[in-house]
């Protein structure tokens, strides 16, 4: 499968325009690992990195309306699941929210 088709399924799944996709390995933090995928080279990093998480990868999905920038501002700090990002990395939140990924 190709990004574009990964795109392709994900519109088709959600009943709207992927506006950027990321991916992160779920026992990772967030903050410090939220990766881009926006071509083919980004999409076959993202299979790679699965392959040393057997196969389990957390992917997020800028859509219409909701991005990840907004999760930031609702996020919990008594978060268990190892994705909360108060407190850590402040700095790179706004480094974060301003990233311009562009689909190729």
């Amino acid at each position: 499968m190709k990004f574009s088709e990964c795109v392709t399924f994900f519109e088709r799944f959600m009943h709207e325009e992927v506006k950027k996709m990321y991916y992160c390995e779920p026992s990772l933090s967030l903050m410090d690992w939220l990766n881009p995928i926006s071509d083919d080279v980004e999409f076959t990093a993202s299979i790679f990195d699965a392959y040393g998480t057997d196969g389990v990868i957390s992917v997020y999905i800028d859509h219409v309306g909701v991005g990840v920038d907004g999760w930031f501002d609702d996020e919990e700090v008594d978060d268990d699941h190892g994705s909360c990002i108060d407190g850590e990395n402040e700095d790179n939140i706004d480094e974060l929210r301003n990233g311009n990924v562009e689909f190729k």
